[in-house]
């Protein structure tokens, strides 16, 4: 069930398959403590994984009575409390790793009896004091980290438990850790040579330029002094007067702004009626705008004239009328003087309504 993205507590309920030999919860979202019914019921349990989740809480001393337990992993936690010491059944233990966690205390002496223990890992906790001389027994040990600057505290370690020159515990972390037999106290370095006090950080190299060689030959002896002198790139003082002339000549620059008033132009329409009549006509004509006058003018006499010939092709018309009914009358032998005097009176009333056509064109 590991990687599965698991959240809640780990069930009680899996205390109760007492058949089970394997229980991998590893890298899920689990969080609460580790059950103590595990170390009571699951005997015959040979790996155990809870690495990568959000348990908190002690390790429960009944981890000890799982006899077949070969991998116990519950290391990128929040476990707290010390190391249990009563672990001593674990006689088939390989792997522990309880790293990144919040651990305090020493190293319990009794784990000196995990003879087939090949993996321990214990840093980045807050574990103080040195490492049991019972440890030595430790002869399978292959990795270890324990080391101080993963915020451990341990000091020393027995000469029997780690020799430098053995090829065997290349994977051992003890930086910062001495010989106890060679260190009166566990503060302290073996040689003079070294700082006496254990430093709190690893130094950081100084950072190198392509093509640069860095070999430091010598370390500073006093702190760099302050500066003296202010840059002669900046201006020693500010101007403390004003320009007392005027100046000579004309502006160069053109107005960025607006005016901020403009001439008003009425065009509003006369609110009264002109109370007088001119006595005399105008001595020039009104200006209607250059040629739009002339044309003006063309058209109306245009007109004119077209009203002109039509009123004279009209009265033309209505005479040959009347000639050619007197012709009519004459060549029938039937003169009627009242008839001549209505077709007189209907081409008179013709002309007067023509008349008045014209009038109001």
């Amino acid at each position: 069930a590991n990687m599965n993205s698991l959240q809640g507590t780990i069930p009680n309920e899996l205390a109760d398959c007492t058949e089970l030999t394997s229980l991998e919860l590893d890298t899920n979202e689990l969080t609460g403590t580790i059950p103590t019914g595990f170390g009571v019921t699951l005997t015959t349990l040979s790996y155990l994984t809870l690495h990568q989740n959000q348990l908190f809480g002690t390790i429960p001393p009944s981890i000890g009575n799982i006899s077949y337990l070969v991998q116990f992993t519950a290391n990128i936690n929040q476990l707290n409390g010390t190391l249990p010491a009563n672990l001593w059944d674990l006689t088939d233990i390989q792997e522990i790793r309880l790293d990144v966690n919040s651990i305090s205390g020493t190293l319990p002496t009794q784990w000196g009896k995990f003879v087939q223990l090949t993996e321990l890992i214990l840093s980045f906790n807050s574990l103080t004091g040195s490492i049991p001389a019972a440890w030595c027994n430790l002869t399978d040990l292959v990795v270890f980290s324990a080391a101080y600057q993963y915020n451990n505290r341990l000091s020393c370690y027995d000469s029997c438990f780690y020799n430098e020159n053995n090829t065997d515990q290349s994977g051992f972390e003890m930086t910062w850790m001495v010989d106890c037999s060679q260190s009166a106290s566990p503060t302290l370095q073996p040689t003079s040579t070294h700082p006496t006090l254990v430093p709190t950080f690893e130094p950081t190299p100084r950072p190198t330029f392509e093509g640069e060689t860095w070999n430091p030959t010598s370390m500073p002896t006093s702190q760099p002094t302050s500066p003296t002198s202010v840059p002669t790139c900046y201006p020693s003082s500010l101007p403390t007067t004003l320009p007392s002339g005027e100046p000579t000549g004309q502006p160069t620059m053109i107005p960025t702004s607006d005016p901020t008033a403009y001439p008003t132009i009425k065009t509003d329409p006369p609110t009264g009626q002109p109370t007088t009549i001119p006595t005399s006509m105008p001595t020039a004509q009104f200006n209607f705008g250059g040629m739009m006058q002339e044309e003006h003018c063309l058209a109306l006499i245009l007109i004119y004239s077209l009203i002109f010939i039509y009123y004279r092709s009209f009265k033309f018309d209505l005479i040959t009328k009347r000639i050619k009914a007197e012709d009519e009358l004459i060549k029938h032998g039937a003169v009627a003087s009242h008839f001549f005097q209505d077709l007189d009176d209907e081409i008179q009333n013709d002309l007067e309504n023509q008349y008045e056509m014209t009038e109001y064109v």
